[in-house]
């Protein structure tokens, strides 16, 4: 099997180890995922070309969510749950985004503080496996 090496900032690396996250949330059906983008800011509110770029209202995210929670009634699950990461259901690209997610977010906590007070879940990397891919390995070099 093809192995792949990618070369990227550490920035760069935060924001794919984030992309990997939300990608097997959403696959797992934790749709209010996206509300909370638009809580945090990351999702604006639309705006026209040469307008400042501008956060959703209190309104708008209720609304938001409110449509999401009507997607995940449509869907079958319920309005705070959803499967886990190792259902059966949940679709092979969502299982390696975790397993890559997991191994990417560990070597960014070790080498963001490699000896916290308290290690998070950062720190633990990959735990259960859900592919029979080759394992994914992630090294930060300065």
């Amino acid at each position: 099997m093809a192995r792949v090496s990618i070369s990227i900032t550490s920035e760069q690396a935060y924001a794919m180890r984030d992309a990997l996250d939300l990608y097997s949330r959403l696959c797992i059906g934790q749709l209010e995922e996206i509300v909370r983008l638009v809580e945090r800011g990351v999702i604006p509110a639309a705006q026209a070309a040469g307008h400042n770029r501008t956060n959703a209202t209190a309104e708008q995210i209720a609304q938001a969510a409110e449509h999401l929670g009507r997607c995940k009634d449509a869907l079958g699950y319920p309005r705070n749950g959803s499967n886990g990461i190792g259902h059966p259901h949940v679709d092979a690209s969502a299982h390696r985004a975790y397993e890559i997610q997991k191994v990417l977010a560990q070597a960014l906590a070790n080498h963001s503080n490699p000896n916290p007070q308290f290690k998070g879940v950062d720190y633990d990397g990959l735990g259960p496996r859900y592919t029979l891919d080759p394992e994914p390995v992630a090294t930060i070099t300065p």
